[in-house]
């Protein structure tokens, strides 16, 4: 008798079914290749590759003015380069309305605001020495205090002062009238003394600046400023001359403040020795305070 189905081995008919079953599968997946590649907007194969870019870098725009080399070394500018051509096309801006000034005119007021070497050490220094492009430093005045904005905030205090030899007799007396007779019109003492203070009066690093630019450039003459400090510092102690100067001129002043302060706080004091009421709240406050 033959054997029973379930009884044969299983490659007798698994073999055909595997094969029937990856056919199947092969020709699905070819079915559904086809169907994507024929949507619209789906292309078949490898994208196609990008386009190169034919914009070309801009040449580099050499700035049109050559470097400067000043005599001396400059403090640093925080700014950054506009190169016409490259960061901004001719015609566009203000620029083009600027006329170009002569460097030569302009540098020595440059060099002299705006060097990094301090006015002291360099007018000991560049005082006849050529710069690399063969131009001279100019120097016709002793000059320490620094700063553009410095300097014109003295002179104009300056201009409300009377002269260094009159305030210098003046302070030597304590004689107020005397210094308010040779002031411009309307000053008062108090704003002359307030001023040649907080301006006009050296402090002992500057008179030793002043002594040794003096010693060491005895052809020059002081510039207005330092002139004006020069002749103050001539009179013996002036700066304690000065303070007390001013103390004995603001004292009674001062005195107005402090005895209106005085008075008023003598007025609580009396407020609370003769007020009647006072032991009764304190009374208060105590039982209050024991519960």
């Amino acid at each position: 008798a033959p054997p029973h189905p379930r009884t044969q081995p299983p490659t007798a008919f698994a073999a055909p079914v595997a094969s029937t079953r990856a056919a199947s599968h092969r020709a699905l997946g070819a079915a559904m290749s086809e169907k994507r590649s024929s949507l619209p907007g789906k292309a078949s194969g490898p994208p196609p590759p990008r386009p190169k870019s034919k914009a070309k870098a801009k040449a580099k725009v050499e700035p049109r003015r050559p470097v400067v080399q000043p005599a001396v070394e400059m403090k640093t500018l925080r700014w950054k380069r506009q190169v016409q051509g490259q960061h901004f096309e001719s015609g566009s801006t203000i620029w083009d309305e600027v006329r170009d000034v002569p460097l030569v005119d302009i540098e020595p007021h440059l060099v002299e605001q705006y060097s990094a070497v301090p006015n002291t050490a360099r007018r000991a220094s560049t005082l006849g020495e050529r710069g690399q492009r063969g131009s001279v430093v100019q120097v016709t005045e002793i000059q320490i205090i620094e700063g553009a904005f410095k300097r014109c905030g003295k002179e104009h205090a300056l201009g409300e002062m009377p002269p260094a030899s009159a305030f210098r007799s003046a302070l030597l007396a304590f004689d107020g009238a005397r210094l308010l007779e040779a002031a411009p019109a309307g000053a008062k003492l108090q704003d002359l003394l307030s001023r040649a203070r907080d301006n006009f009066l050296p402090s002992p690093e500057q008179l030793r600046q002043l002594q040794e630019m003096q010693e060491s450039n005895p052809d020059l003459p002081f510039g207005n400023i330092e002139q004006y400090m020069w002749d103050i510092s001539k009179v013996p102690d002036s700066h304690a001359r000065l303070d007390c100067w001013m103390y004995m001129h603001t004292w009674e002043e001062d005195l107005k403040g402090v005895a209106a302060s005085l008075r008023h706080f003598e007025s609580i004091v009396d407020c609370f020795r003769n007020a009647s009421t006072l032991p009764d709240l304190l009374s208060l406050i105590l039982s209050a305070g024991c519960v």
